[in-house]
């Protein structure tokens, strides 16, 4: 890995990027954490201001700020009132990123976790990385998903909102 001047995208282990970066505007990265009171992970903050929301090997579309939801905001209107407590569990998890076999990514806030990424298959929460920096390095040398190693090739553009 290469040095970096502060507040630079450390690049991901195995990422590079194909074609032009199309960076997130700040101010949608503050709209985003004044309207949710909820701060982005710097990782992904870094990769959003650096080279903007995208797919990581056609396999993995990360959301653009504005995209970023609650479980609960994803599947609460399908949601009948007796299927609470299927969703209590996973309900504040913060959704940035859609597989293309239909799975969710998101990080989990709690005390000793500030940025846990969980993978939501339905409504079981499989864990994936300690923090967000840690999974965006795992994804192109670690089977997160059952398919192997994701290709390391991100294409920058707004795939999900």
């Amino acid at each position: 890995m290469t040095r970096q001047e502060p507040g630079a995208l450390r690049v991901p282990v195995g990422w590079r990027l194909r074609g032009r970066p199309q960076p997130v505007e700040a101010r949608e990265v503050r709209a985003y954490e004044r309207t949710t009171g909820t701060v982005l992970p710097e990782a992904l903050r870094r990769l959003y201001l650096d080279w903007g929301a995208g797919s990581l090997g056609g396999f993995l579309d990360l959301a653009s700020p504005r995209a970023i939801v609650t479980h609960r905001e994803l599947v609460g209107p399908l949601l009948e009132p007796e299927d609470e407590p299927l969703i209590a569990p996973t309900a504040e998890v913060r959704v940035f990123g859609r597989t293309v076999n239909g799975d969710l990514v998101g990080w989990a806030e709690g005390v000793d976790e500030l940025d846990r990424v969980v993978r939501l298959a339905g409504f079981d929460q499989l864990p994936l990385e300690p923090t967000t920096a840690a999974f965006l390095d795992a994804l192109t040398h670690a089977d997160l998903f059952g398919v192997g190693p994701l290709d390391g090739g991100y294409r920058a553009g707004r795939p999900a909102g």
